[in-house]
């Protein structure tokens, strides 16, 4: 006898498989199988068993052959009509598991003659992990109850994992793959001739999952992305287009000429973005000429005639910087937030009719991030559910992409959940990230300033890399804090831009820190009182007489400067809290400052990183 049940389905896995990239597109690819992966499951549910399904959002409706997925994820929730919920599980995943091995092998036809067979089917046939919960739905039951447990269930479920026999390879001693250790190398060394074309770089060693994910390209999915080294151009590039830089840009025009006529039938030149009207980003910067030719060259070159080409790009490469007196930025940001608050807030579970309307929001606003970081911000978006984002933009529009996106947030939460008290907010990390630093080390810095910024709710934090291979500085900033600190960093940032010297305080403003903590801990009644932030704003403004006294009131945005400084002090509720934000003003100034110095290079602060 058929009965309903809420059914919870879970593709994975997940974390791991996003992040094991070396490339943007590897990046962005794992994310997109997972959601493809998700909306075969949920075409499966809606085909064979008419579901109603709550998440994902299907904009094409269940009796669609194909339908379009607003809401890409892996998370499946729904309510379906089976006699035997466990067949239903199981079908599911089979054909989660066919179209994860339909993928796999498209990428492995590509590379016939290029890789071990065996050890290729060992490691795609037990990788894609599906679990499945579910609950008996009966008439007039509460249906968030329900979900409720149906949840607990499939988060038991996902605490155990389904090991098999190990299939040992066909030899000891196979090298590690370079982005999962947990997995050999399939790739021959000797046919690198065979798959150098394929965007594989020499010495490069693959697993067949990582492999699947590289083809991405030659299976079906050609679309063009902006790599991490496109995004850091972005800014230089759209530079280029103003007017008054003409001049510049025909110079640009007749370097990126020059480059095409030198790979003209050596190398396998990527085509540019038509707006772009240039070359491949990567031979605008010196540091990645010599990458891009050996890996757009593969083995129609020798060595030695690469490193010749190569010579004379970096050689026309400085003789450019030299005339037009700019250079890009060699900077990115990598954004990555999430509600702080998971799940769907109370008041829209009572039906699965108020679950799906929800997951709608979550679907247009995911559009509209999208749309956000790439259309308004020249970035490029790796995921977006709306309920969590991953994107790389341009770092002299990163504070303006991460408020945008928190704007859009906060206007689709408005209306989705009227209940001001349970209305979800957002945090997000940010890490600056140099376009030689390998992804993992970024992605990793992202996750920790998430992970900051997620403790105090609501809030952005930044991480910045240290020089030298440092750990570098984090800082967490509050979206809605006093003096709305996030606010506050852009216009420091733009104050810096003008020729504001934010930066001869840094050291003032720390050392007035310093002073007054001191005071603070040897003076118990001096604890009490209030009007310590006046007392600090009065200091700085000693402080801005004492550095510059002859450029007092004649450089642009001292008003701008001053109400930021009257705003983040003068309203803190005793010396403690004064004090605290003394210290994250001169915070905001060093980030200012390492934001600014980021971005493109001209003039004023250019550095021979061509020689």
């Amino acid at each position: 006898m058929e009965k309903q049940w809420i059914m919870i389905i879970a593709v994975g896995p997940v974390e791991d498989f996003i992040a094991q990239a070396r490339t943007a597109r590897d990046l962005w690819f794992g994310s997109f199988l997972l959601s493809e992966l998700g909306r075969t499951a949920a075409r499966c549910l809606c085909q064979e068993y008419n579901a109603k399904l709550a998440a994902p959002y299907l904009a094409g409706g269940a009796a669609a052959e194909q339908p379009a997925m607003l809401h890409r994820g892996h998370h499946i929730v729904g309510v379906i009509t089976a006699a035997d919920p466990r067949e239903a599980a199981l079908k599911v995943r089979r054909a989660v598991v066919l179209q994860w091995l339909k993928y796999a092998g498209q990428a492995k036809a590509e590379l016939a003659g290029c890789i071990s067979p065996e050890m290729w089917e060992r490691q795609v046939k037990d990788f894609i992990e599906v679990f499945a919960a579910w609950t008996l739905f009966q008439n007039g039951q509460g249906y968030a109850e329900a979900l409720g447990r149906t949840e607990q269930l499939l988060a038991s479920r996902q605490t155990l994992r389904d090991f098999r026999a190990n299939e040992p390879a066909k030899l000891f001693g196979d090298t590690k793959s370079s982005l999962y250790a947990g997995r050999e190398s399939v790739l021959y060394a000797n046919a690198f001739a065979g798959y150098a074309k394929l965007g594989i770089a020499k010495g490069e060693h693959l697993d067949a999952v990582s492999l699947t994910k590289r083809l991405s390209r030659f299976m079906g999915e050609p679309r063009s992305l902006r790599t991490c080294c496109d995004v850091a151009f972005h800014a230089f590039r759209e530079k280029l287009r103003e007017a008054g830089n003409e001049w510049r840009r025909d110079e640009a025009a007749r370097y990126a000429e020059a480059v095409r006529t030198l790979g003209e039938g050596r190398m396998a030149l990527r085509e540019p973005e038509p707006a772009k009207a240039l070359c491949d980003s990567r031979f605008f910067y010196n540091e990645l000429v010599d990458e891009a030719v050996a890996e757009l060259s593969g083995p129609l070159l020798p060595a030695d005639r690469q490193q010749e080409i190569a010579g004379l790009m970096k050689r026309q490469l400085a003789q450019l910087y030299k005339t037009i007196r700019q250079q890009p930025s060699p900077y990115y940001a990598l954004l990555t937030g999430s509600m702080d608050q998971p799940g769907v807030p109370p008041g829209s579970l009572d039906s699965p009719e108020q679950h799906q309307a929800f997951m709608r929001r979550l679907a247009l606003l995911a559009l509209d991030t999208e749309a956000i970081a790439e259309q308004a911000h020249g970035g490029q978006m790796i995921y977006s559910g709306g309920d969590a984002f991953m994107a790389i933009v341009p770092v002299q529009r990163c504070l303006e992409a991460v408020l945008d996106i928190r704007q859009a947030f906060t206007a689709a939460m408005e209306k989705a959940v009227p209940d001001r008290q349970s209305r979800p907010t957002l945090s997000a990390g940010m890490a600056i990230a140099h376009i030689r630093e390998p992804l993992a080390e970024a992605l990793r810095r992202v996750r920790l300033a998430e992970e900051r910024a997620k403790r105090q709710g609501d809030g952005l934090a930044l991480h910045n890399s240290g020089r030298s291979g440092g750990e570098g500085r984090m800082i967490g900033l509050s979206f809605s804090g006093h003096g709305q600190p996030v606010e506050c960093l852009k216009a420091l940032q733009r104050l810096c831009r003008e020729g504001r010297p934010v930066s001869s305080y840094v050291r003032g403003l720390r050392e007035l820190h310093d002073v007054y903590a001191d005071l603070y801990k040897a003076l118990p009644a001096w604890r009490e009182q209030n009007n310590i932030g006046h007392l600090l704003y009065k200091e700085i403004r000693q402080l801005e007489r004492r550095m510059h006294p002859a450029a007092r009131g004649t450089v642009q945005g001292d008003a701008e400067w001053l109400h930021i400084i009257f705003g983040i002090l003068t309203q803190a509720a005793g010396s403690l809290e004064a004090l605290d934000r003394l210290n994250t003003l001169a915070e905001l100034c060093s980030l200012a400052i390492t934001l600014e110095g980021a971005g493109d290079r001209d003039e004023a602060n250019l550095s021979d990183s061509t020689a």
